[in-house]
């Protein structure tokens, strides 16, 4: 009689001491109060439980009453959902690094034809920018603020296009190459501008 005491009170202190530990790591939010009460019913099923057993002389079986099996397949559900989250919000992570760069390229009076950022997704640096490729130019109006007459369009194949853009002097894409660095923290050696076509 004795034994079964000691093992009734020892499931008790379990069941509580894991209710309690359940209701320190749930988040605050509107599921908190739902949790808490299966808690609850846990526990009571807990004391109950070797009472109702020595009355009838059988043990009690929830099995029929839970599906477990439901349980696990949300769970699963809950991570896949999970991991969908991370990789979208790591695309626009990576869309908003893009996008501020190009502005911060455009401010300075270039044009930018094309960008490719790549960023860590190793769990060391996670997020940290590896690597800038840009294609720029400079820009047709910051050379000029004037109106100028339309210049006649000769159309014929193999002719050199007409360059709304000019090439980027070596010296300029240095410098554009150090504002990059000073503004993002990214090595100089990893920002490569018009290397590359």
């Amino acid at each position: 009689m004795i034994e079964a005491l000691k093992s009734w009170s020892q499931a008790i202190i379990i069941a509580i001491i894991i209710g309690t530990i359940i209701e320190m790591i749930l988040p605050n939010n509107n599921n908190k109060k739902y949790v808490t009460t299966v808690i609850g019913v846990f526990i009571v099923f807990t004391i109950i439980s070797p009472i109702v057993s020595s009355i009838t002389g059988k043990t009690i079986d929830i099995s029929p009453y839970i599906d477990i099996s439901q349980y696990n397949s949300s769970q699963t559900y809950n991570a896949n959902v999970i991991a969908e989250s991370d990789k979208n919000v790591e695309k626009l992570y990576l869309s908003n690094i893009k996008q501020n760069i190009q502005i911060s390229i455009e401010e300075q009076n270039y044009k930018v034809n094309s960008l490719d950022v790549s960023v860590n997704t190793k769990e060391e640096g996670y997020g940290e920018i590896v690597n800038i490729n840009a294609d720029v130019s400079e820009k047709e109006s910051s050379k000029n603020s004037t109106i100028e007459p339309v210049n006649k369009v000769k159309i014929g194949v193999g002719e050199k296009k007409n360059d709304e853009e000019e090439q980027v002097s070596q010296e300029k894409i240095e410098e554009l190459k150090t504002y990059i660095s000073e503004n993002y923290g990214v090595d100089i050696k990893k920002i490569h501008i018009n290397e590359g076509e």
